[in-house]
């Protein structure tokens, strides 16, 4: 079978939560293969310091769109932005996401409404907005960057882990709709990155382990992206080992070795447009 989307030379993604972590480094790398980008996250200023660099560096056209996504109708508004642009999306990478460690009822309900808005209805929405345009034209990519976390359980940081387990089910039922329409979807899973995520989540540095660097992950994505046809792919041997220990043991052992393994001060820290 032809793959769907072989190569990024002269393609535009779309990324979101693009202004630090796998974001960044999935820009950087797409720049580095030829695609043009768009990117999207709050902060403006990084956003237009990472276009000049990777416009200089690259010679691509990078768009950039300032938006906080964990806000109710934000991929809509940023969907209405590209196309006043007349922007031509042929890969959609959901990335933005956020975190937090310790007890589920001691976060605000409003924190854990911007998680469910940021980590599921957002890439719900920018796939329900972009996926008809690729359908008519019968070609482009969505890759949705979930982690390990979507295979297990986590408490003490509850609803992460839940959110991730709907970006992994959400992508494979895309894979299995779209692909004989030539778009290809693929749900990433990195496992521990270094980046801001676990420091700012309040997890303890020493329970990162099997962590690899951004760019690895961004890397291997890509890789994935366009030489496999598969639905799921997991970063690194050590985490798909371990996802696939979590489909086999009983789900009560892995919901009790995170609890030992994850439980937390009740002081509640966030992290936001990480994935990871």
């Amino acid at each position: 079978m032809k793959h769907p989307f072989p190569s990024y030379q002269g393609k535009t993604a779309l990324i979101t939560g693009a202004s630090g972590g796998i974001g960044e480094a999935l820009a950087c790398e797409l720049a580095r293969r030829g695609a043009h980008l768009i990117l999207t996250a709050r902060s403006r200023s990084k956003l237009e310091m990472l276009a000049a660099r990777l416009g200089r560096d690259y010679g691509v056209n990078v768009h950039t769109f300032d938006f906080d996504l964990s806000l109710h109708q934000s991929a809509r508004k940023l969907f209405t932005a590209v196309q006043s642009r007349q922007l031509d999306v042929d890969l959609l990478i959901n990335n933005a996401g956020f975190g937090y460690a310790g007890k589920f009822h001691d976060a605000p309900l409003e924190k854990n409404e911007s998680m469910i808005v940021l980590n599921a209805e957002t890439p719900v929405m920018l796939c329900h907005l972009f996926l008809p345009l690729m359908a008519k034209k019968r070609s482009g990519g969505i890759l949705n960057i979930a982690s390990t976390a979507s295979f297990q359980p986590l408490p003490y940081l509850a609803l992460y882990g839940a959110s991730k387990a709907f970006v992994l089910s959400f992508s494979e039922a895309l894979w299995g709709e779209y692909q004989r329409l030539g778009i290809r979807v693929l749900c990433f899973c990195p496992g521990n990155t270094r980046t801001q995520f676990h420091e700012a989540a309040g997890v303890n540095p020493r329970l990162v382990f099997f962590a690899a660097c951004a760019e690895s992950a961004a890397k291997a994505a890509l890789d994935v992206f366009s030489k496999s046809l598969k639905p799921v792919s997991v970063h690194g041997w050590a985490n798909k080992i371990m996802a696939q220990g979590y489909r086999i043991l009983p789900r009560a052992w892995i919901t009790a070795a995170a609890r030992s393994i994850y439980q937390q001060p009740a002081a509640v820290k966030t992290v936001e447009e990480k994935a990871h």
